[in-house]
């Protein structure tokens, strides 16, 4: 990718795995992130607009909106770097049905009411995340008619990265995406013209629960891929897309041979954003 060389700005967007992370002193630390030592490997003006906790959708439309706000000069000289967060994380507007203190997530960084709501906001117990409700708490929960199943979260992320994947084109923005929390690039298997079924190379949830409400089994399988076709597929995972790992599995990967020194409350430690910044660099320097 010589345009990245090119480039001055990098432009970076996605959940708390390139925004950064507490650390172990309990401060918010933009060391945590990759993006961090990606540009200051490279020298970059970085430009990091990721949220944490936040969903694809409003990693889409988040970036689409920044990059409108910016003259025609800063775009010829910037290059933009998506990490993809959890599809079942969900976009929700709370104004006229949920106080903005539910389940904690207050609006941040100027989103207004955008919220973003996962499974584990009705899935567990409010009191006491380690303990999974009955069936009867979580689909009377409020929240509960706002969650996506697999087939439809899956839908709403590859629309996402659709979209953004022809506006960047449409735009020459040169760009780079990949996966951070689940590999998205499912594989499509066809028994016949009406059987199509798909394995997720990575496991989206543990919850076994939310697999019996959701209706995809504990190995993986997505059914009614209605939506979901190879040529869909194939299309995002391009060149422009880093599959090399999906960041979350690379750190799983890494924990259990390091313990305790990539992965700190959930979330990359410094080591570990270093080094996946060098794997970003060295995909890029490769693609040249």
């Amino acid at each position: 990718m010589k345009e990245y060389n090119n480039r001055k700005k990098l432009i970076t967007n996605g959940c708390s795995f390139t925004r950064g992370h507490f650390n172990p002193e309990g401060q918010f630390d933009s060391r945590g992130s990759w993006a961090y030592w990606l540009a200051d490997l490279t020298d970059k003006q970085l430009c990091n607009i990721s949220l944490g906790g936040t969903s694809n959708e409003y990693i889409a439309l988040k970036l689409i909106s920044f990059i409108e706000k910016q003259t025609e000069d800063f775009l010829n000289d910037c290059f933009v770097i998506v990490q993809w967060t959890e599809c079942f994380r969900q976009m929700v507007w709370f104004e006229s049905m949920l106080p903005d203190s539910y389940m904690g997530r207050n609006p941040e960084d100027g989103h207004s009411k955008w919220c973003t709501i996962t499974a584990q906001d009705f899935i567990t117990d409010p009191s006491n995340p380690k303990v999974l409700r009955s069936r009867s708490e979580v689909i009377t929960d409020p929240l509960f008619p706002f969650f996506s199943g697999v087939e439809a979260a899956l839908s709403k992320t590859y629309f996402s990265m659709l979209s953004v994947k022809n506006y960047l084109e449409t735009n020459k923005i040169p760009y780079l995406f990949f996966d951070g929390l689940n590999n998205h690039n499912i594989e499509i298997k066809r028994i016949d013209e009406k059987n199509v079924k798909g394995y997720l190379q990575y496991s989206l949830i543990d919850y076994d629960e939310l697999d019996l409400l959701k209706g995809y089994s504990s190995d993986g399988e997505v059914r009614d891929l209605e939506l979901i076709n190879e040529k869909t597929i194939s299309k995002i995972y391009d060149k422009n897309f880093f599959t090399g790992y999906c960041y979350r599995y690379w750190l799983d990967i890494k924990e259990k041979e390091f313990n305790g020194e990539y992965v700190y409350d959930l979330h990359p430690t410094e080591r570990a954003a270093k080094e996946w910044a060098s794997l970003l660099l060295n995909h890029i320097e490769d693609e040249r």
